[in-house]
């Protein structure tokens, strides 16, 4: 996605997009490999909360990349939005449900006596 800058002219809308979306979405790629790396078998059990920061920082970084392209739909053409754009998309997607689904999952695996519950 990065790259892909140079294969555009810089004058043209599609290239402004890029180089306002190439900051969040090198934080989703880098918060990406910790998440990878999250999985370590010493951050399982009362650590498995990291995995779950990970993805929602990745899920953040991504939505803050879909609002400036959201934005101008306008700007692109139905091919660059296919090509450059609707991966992104559903990456997002994947990040959002999988970041509530982790945070369900690492509560669950917490010891109930540190879980305050409403009575």
């Amino acid at each position: 996605m990065v790259t892909s800058q140079f294969f555009f002219p810089e004058t043209s809308a599609v290239s402004s997009i890029i180089q306002q979306i190439s900051v969040p979405f090198t934080f989703a790629n880098i918060f990406q490999s910790l998440w990878c790396a999250s999985f370590r078998p010493k951050y399982r059990g009362k650590y498995a909360f990291i995995s779950a920061a990970m993805l929602t920082i990745i899920a953040y970084s991504l939505s803050k990349a879909h609002v400036i392209y959201a934005s101008s739909p306008h700007a692109i053409t139905k091919s660059q939005y296919c090509l450059l754009f609707l991966p992104l998309s559903l990456h997002y997607g994947w990040t959002t449900a999988a970041t509530l689904v982790n945070w369900n999952g690492s509560v669950a695996k917490q010891d109930p006596a540190h879980i305050s519950t409403p009575r």
